[in-house]
């Protein structure tokens, strides 16, 4: 066991940041190169063939990745005293005592999830699977970024298994970790076909960045609190996660998607990553499509009252049986362009249809029914004009499913057309 002043080659160590099942992590100083160095430290018991060899795997697959959102390697110390990898030491908590401490809003957390997906991308790009994706294995940084730590277990894609080292329980940072002999990683995070001992591909890690999604945004843990190692494998082997409950529908969707049980029919992780950013976006894309019906309800309303105007004036004109006849060319102009102007008009409230931005229906549904009031007050004299556009906003109701409102307009533009005409 190390203690504070040891050396590993030209680096001091510091403080003790963690233990795990491998060894130690220490905060430490690199004399050599002046810096702030972790350095991961093979137990002595440790110190045979098999660990030298896993501990060189992940020097391998972190050589292999040059990511602002994974720590960084720096170098592989290999001599008879001790095995260690020198890591970027990166700041900051880990993203479980962010959530526990500071119960971040949705915006946050969102920006979060996509920061472990970029990282997740990154790596599957690389041709490695991460096998051990949890909450406490990403650091969130004082300037608020994730980074991913740990691919201690991380494996190629192409690799073979390699038979996994029995582990003491004393050995064990973490009560969800794997059964004595059994697959390497937290059970309480693992896919159903890595709680079997199955081979693992990148689509097990997105099973597990979907139960991490659970936590982060569905805001709840996706087993019960309290369960032991063989029970929590037992529900990870069947997939019996916990309902989502008082979240939105695209977020759950999302989530359920990545915790299907059979890896072919989860999405990959670019495709995760897209998904997450339109969630993110949409908040932005619900303000502007609001502020578009809002306006567009408003240009219909006051459009509609010049149209009413320029049809009197119209009906005055064709009344009058002294006009000139160039005062009828300019009637029938006015008409043409009175029906432009209500035909622009339904063209533009048509195009402002809200009904695909969630989330914001009672809103559009106010100013929907602002503007049919407006009709009834403004173009009574009009019916022809009324039926047409009542019947816009009848359709425009119904897409939001809003369907008594829809059924209700539609029928009185059916009737007002019936009635002038036949």
């Amino acid at each position: 066991m190390s203690v504070a002043g040891d050396r590993v080659g030209t680096i001091v160590l510091q403080r003790r940041l963690g233990v795990g099942g491998m060894g130690e992590v220490w905060a430490g100083h690199d004399e050599r190169l002046d810096r702030k160095v972790a350095v991961k430290i093979l137990r002595d018991e440790l110190l045979d063939a098999e660990s030298r060899l896993r501990l060189r795997r992940e020097a391998r697959m972190l050589s292999r990745l040059e990511h602002p959102g994974v720590c960084r390697l720096y170098d592989l110390i290999e001599d008879e005293g001790a095995s260690a990898l020198v890591l970027e030491l990166v700041e900051g908590r880990s993203l479980r005592e962010v959530l526990d401490d500071d119960d971040p809003p949705r915006r946050e957390r969102l920006r979060l999830a996509l920061d472990v997906a970029d990282a997740l991308v990154a790596a599957h790009l690389a041709g490695m699977v991460h096998r051990d994706l949890k909450l406490n294995n990403i650091r969130v940084r004082p300037d608020g970024r994730a980074v991913l730590l740990d691919f201690g277990l991380a494996r190629p894609t192409d690799a073979r298994p390699i038979a996994t080292r029995p582990l003491e329980r004393s050995m064990l940072e973490d009560p969800g970790l794997s059964r004595l002999g059994a697959t390497p990683g937290t059970v309480g995070n693992m896919s159903p076909e890595q709680a079997r001992g199955e081979e693992v591909t990148p689509a097990s890690d997105v099973y597990a960045f979907g139960l991490l999604l659970h936590e982060l945004l569905g805001r709840v843990a996706p087993y019960p609190p309290g369960l032991g190692v063989e029970e929590l494998r037992i529900k990870a082997v069947e997939g019996d996660l916990r309902p989502l409950e008082g979240v939105d529908r695209a977020t759950v969707e999302l989530i359920r998607s990545l915790e299907r049980g059979e890896p072919a029919e989860r999405p990959s992780m670019l495709e995760v990553r897209q998904r997450l950013q339109a969630l993110a976006e949409r908040p932005a894309r619900r303000r502007r499509r609001l502020i578009a019906a809002a306006v567009a309800i408003g240009v219909l309303v006051g459009g509609a009252k010049v149209a009413s105007d320029l049809e009197r004036e119209r009906r005055a004109a064709l009344a009058a049986k002294s006009v000139a006849d160039s005062a009828r060319e300019e009637a029938v102009e006015r008409r043409r362009e009175a029906e432009q102007t209500v035909a622009f008009l339904e063209s533009l409230f048509e195009g402002s249809d809200p009904a695909a931005a969630r989330g914001r229906e009672t809103s559009a549904r106010e100013l929907l029914e602002r503007g049919a009031e407006r009709i009834h007050a403004d173009l009574a004299d009009q019916p022809l004009v009324s039926a047409r556009l009542l019947r816009t906003i009848g359709r425009v109701s119904q897409s939001l499913g809003d369907f008594e409102r829809a059924e209700r307009l539609i029928a009185e533009s059916i009737a007002l057309r019936r009635t002038h005409r036949p």
